[in-house]
């Protein structure tokens, strides 16, 4: 008896397994241009503290709800509007602040209060990747103009650019993605042969290449995407 005991609660036990497996069967929303989305083409997303879900396309910024989208482009006409409606790149800082990176706008930090963005213009540079240090300031990887230190109190920023005739300087000015790792140090993803850069301050980098004859060396000099692991690596 016990041993048929412990048969039915075992086959009850698998049941309710295969029973709630089948529940959780996933299930897609397919938010489109028909659903009000201003492109089919997505370049990045961002979901915010307060539950909103945004998409930068190559025509516009786009909030969305659970139920109804929001599209912000930009108006020459209107200098609070987005600085410009080909979205690069999202970032939500460490106050929760969300800033657009564009092409050929510059920077865009939108205003919750007003649906309003002020706009940081650095010349016609494409912003590609955004990052926040540990005082608050950010650095921008631009699509062949190096990388910008941003000052968010002072409003100035700083340029690192390729200089080749400095090994110190930035690898390539074609940045990909820059991330500042748990220690506080930024690294800079760059294409064209750069491979990966770390800076030192206050103002030069370390470079790592590929080398063939180096089984250790980083694999590519095409590095387009950083992450840091929950060990720092």
């Amino acid at each position: 008896m016990n041993i048929l005991r412990y048969i039915l609660i075992g086959l009850i036990q698998v049941s309710s397994l295969l029973s709630f497996s089948q529940d959780l069967k996933p299930r897609f929303e397919h938010i489109g241009t028909d659903e009000g989305l201003s492109h089919s083409a997505v370049f990045c997303i961002l979901h915010d503290d307060k539950g909103f879900m945004w998409f930068g396309t190559p025509d516009g910024l786009n909030k969305y709800d659970g139920s109804e989208l929001t599209v912000y482009k930009n108006d020459p006409e209107n200098p609070r509007s987005i600085g410009n409606s080909i979205i690069n790149t999202l970032f939500k800082d460490k106050q929760n602040r969300i800033w657009v990176g564009t092409a050929n706008g510059g920077l865009s930090l939108f205003d919750q209060e007003s649906g309003n963005f002020i706009n940081y213009k650095f010349g016609k540079h494409k912003i590609v990747s955004i990052a926040q240090d540990q005082n608050g300031n950010l650095w921008l990887g631009t699509l062949g103009q190096g990388i910008f230190y941003f000052n968010i109190k002072t409003k100035k920023y700083v340029r690192y650019e390729c200089k080749l005739s400095n090994p110190k300087s930035l690898s390539r000015d074609q940045v990909r993605n820059v991330l500042i790792d748990k220690k506080g140090t930024l690294w800079v993803a760059t294409i064209k042969g750069g491979g990966l850069n770390r800076f030192v301050k206050p103002n030069s980098f370390i470079r790592y290449m590929h080398d063939p004859a180096n089984p250790l060396s980083i694999s590519s000099n095409e590095t387009w995407r950083l992450f840091e692991d929950s060990r720092g690596n």
